[in-house]
């Protein structure tokens, strides 16, 4: 799973911001400073560069606009921390925009995968050893239309007003009814990986470590389905 870069040097990220909330217009340094963050974000789209570029494109049009944004905030948090989030917000429109502009009838996938910081983890320790072996290879092996919403939900951030709209459901209740299916279609998954892994490991005295943590992941999914019900 590929972690998404650190903001460096936010002291003189934030001196670049308020130069350029001065000048009216953003500087190449201050994109220069934020290139590899966007390029994170979208890096498993399919065209990343092109979604790079259209993100910086809007902040250059729509420079008036943030600016005003920054400037509703900065009393309360950093100009670095407001301007990475309001790009990961249009970065996520953008990319979403990008693949209903390719998607065929048949429906692609949108090839983005669930970020570390996702709500669908509720638990952080579970991550790191979690997710190659269990958590990613199983969100993969959904039906679309799971991973789908899951994606727009816990990965984009969309309400579910936003996914109604985007995927032409008749109401927000649908969009609620499939994400709970989606849910404990994921978590069920789960378990079924784990109870498989734990057939293939569970006689391998050197894989204690392993064992723990299937029991454990499963443990998690069996009580996420308690919490959806």
């Amino acid at each position: 799973m590929k972690r998404m870069p650190l903001i460096k040097n936010s002291s003189i990220i934030d001196s670049e911001i308020m130069r350029c909330l001065k000048t009216g217009k953003p500087s190449n340094e201050l994109i220069r400073f934020y290139f590899p963050f966007v390029k994170a974000l979208c890096w498993k789209s399919k065209d990343p560069e092109d979604v790079v570029q259209e993100v910086f494109t809007i902040l250059t049009v729509e420079w008036g606009s943030v600016s005003n944004f920054i400037s509703r905030y900065i009393s309360s948090n950093k100009p670095n921390k407001i301007l990475g989030g309001w790009l990961k917000i249009i970065t996520s429109h953008v990319k979403f925009d990008f693949y209903e502009r390719e998607k065929t009838p048949k429906g692609n996938d949108m090839n983005i995968d669930i970020a570390p910081e996702s709500e669908l983890y509720h638990d952080d320790r579970y991550f790191e050893d979690a997710d190659p072996l269990i958590l990613a290879p199983t969100f993969e092996q959904l039906e679309e239309r799971d991973k789908t919403i899951i994606r727009l939900k816990h990965y984009e951030g969309y309400s579910h007003a936003e996914i109604k709209r985007y995927l032409r459901l008749t109401s927000e209740g649908m969009s609620r009814k499939l994400l709970h299916i989606a849910m404990r279609n994921f978590y069920i998954s789960v378990i079924k990986r784990c109870e498989n892994l734990l057939s293939i490991y569970g006689k391998a005295d050197e894989a204690k470590k392993n064992v723990n943590l299937f029991r454990d992941v499963m443990s998690w999914a069996k009580s996420s389905i308690g919490r959806l019900t």
